[in-house]
């Protein structure tokens, strides 16, 4: 099932591509006191408070 539904994206023009889970701590989301983590270099991290944050510094040519 999922390869047929695949095959069927990408012959639509759809790409794969992978989200981080973990995004760097800004002070923007400061007001909603999110959950934050030290990751193995010792930057503060935190989870994105929605799943589509993640895709906006993406280039607009990804999505065509």
């Amino acid at each position: 099932m999922h390869d047929k539904l695949s095959r069927i994206f990408r012959q639509k023009g759809a790409v794969q591509m992978d989200s981080p889970l973990l995004m760097p701590h800004s002070q923007i989301y400061a007001s909603r006191k999110p959950v934050r983590l030290l990751d193995a270099d010792g930057t503060i991290v935190c989870l994105p408070f929605q799943l589509n944050i993640p895709f906006c510094p993406s280039p607009p040519s990804l999505f065509l």
